[in-house]
């Protein structure tokens, strides 16, 4: 949360272009483990979300980019918390969230695949201008970048 306030409430923001922590790259992170304690996001973004109502972030031009951010980080969390968890995370999902908010989760949880396509399927995907060759096999989804093509 300190992120989030600190970018609001701050009068400058430097950028720095070196690493200094990589926290999704350790192993033991928070970010990547499995815990009970992955179900307190939805009311830590419950809290940001009324900081942001707070301080004017959640305007007319603010708003897309903070249901994205709600529907996207919801979604990926999801992949954290543990099988006898995630009903209870759904639902904690489903009330914290608008409809049309929760089904832009579910899309963004599931994907775009029909549940046969989740048992098997191989699709072209575009994730930030990079294409992808996505290999579903019994549920498990694996990206592959085509390797580039020298050019000289």
């Amino acid at each position: 949360m300190f992120t989030f306030k600190s970018k609001i409430l701050a009068g400058k923001i430097l950028f720095i272009d070196k690493p200094f922590y990589n926290y999704r790259v350790r192993r033991d992170s928070a970010v990547n483990s499995v815990s009970s304690e992955t179900l307190r996001v939805v009311d830590i973004l419950r809290e940001v979300t009324g900081f942001f109502g707070e301080h004017g972030v959640c305007d007319i031009t603010g708003r897309k980019n903070v249901d994205f951010y709600l529907e996207y980080t919801l979604a990926r969390v999801f992949a954290t918390v543990p099988e006898n968890l995630k009903k209870v995370y759904d639902k904690k999902c489903k009330t914290f969230l608008n409809d049309l908010q929760y089904m832009e989760y579910k899309k963004l949880k599931f994907g775009k695949y029909t549940p046969l396509e989740r048992i098997f399927s191989l699709k072209n995907e575009t994730s930030f201008g990079i294409r992808y060759k996505v290999l579903v096999l019994l549920g498990c989804k694996l990206r592959f970048r085509p390797l580039q093509k020298e050019i000289g």
